[in-house]
């Protein structure tokens, strides 16, 4: 029969300490709590430790921890109502084993391997960085960009002498033609004036 790790005991401790809320809050909290120390074991001891229900059919056990040899080895380590710590929810100075007669049929319930403590000096790997883009020859876009620079300025400097025409074709009087016809006054504009 395995003994409970002493690091366990220190897992319990520090997400206890860091969530003192769930650990005295309602059975679901209680179950979170008991699942991140469980993932937390699960991260540092090896994937055999997890949660455990009453039945597949049953939801998580709030206050138990879970180790899968076979058999099945379960340890309640929060003081649910107090009694022996005098705080509700506290971790109980030892973890208490179920005897094994009592762990059967109980299900094990695995649990994602994850490091709440942040104990681990490893991180995901960086994503590695992409690959150079080939060389782009940019001087045919250069030669081109120069090209109607030149043209820009020789028309910039045109702009004064077409503005000055433009203004005065405005003010210049349209050209038309008058003649009479059988008592008729007859006016005509040339076209383009």
């Amino acid at each position: 029969m395995p003994e409970f790790p002493a690091r366990g005991r220190l897992i319990i401790q520090n997400l206890y300490e860091a969530n003192r809320a769930l650990a005295a809050g309602s059975e679901d909290q209680q179950r979170l709590l008991t699942r991140l120390i469980a993932e937390q074991m699960a991260f540092e001891l090896g994937p055999q430790w997890g949660c455990k229900a009453a039945s597949p059919t049953r939801p998580q056990g709030p206050s138990e921890l879970a180790y899968l040899e076979p058999p099945l080895y379960i340890w309640r380590w929060s003081d649910g109502d107090g009694h022996v710590t005098g705080t509700i929810g506290a971790p109980l100075p030892t973890p208490l084993l179920m005897p094994l007669a009592q762990s059967a049929g109980q299900t094990f319930i695995a649990v994602d391997p994850v490091d709440h403590l942040q104990v681990s000096a490893t991180r995901p790997p960086n994503r590695p960085p992409d690959p150079p883009l080939p060389p782009v020859d940019l001087t045919p876009i250069l030669d081109r960009i120069a090209a109607l620079e030149q043209t820009v300025t020789a028309l910039a400097a045109q702009m004064p002498v077409v503005a000055a025409e433009a203004h005065a074709g405005a003010h210049r009087p349209l050209p038309r033609y008058v003649a009479k016809l059988w008592g008729f006054t007859i006016v005509s504009v040339p076209e383009g004036a």
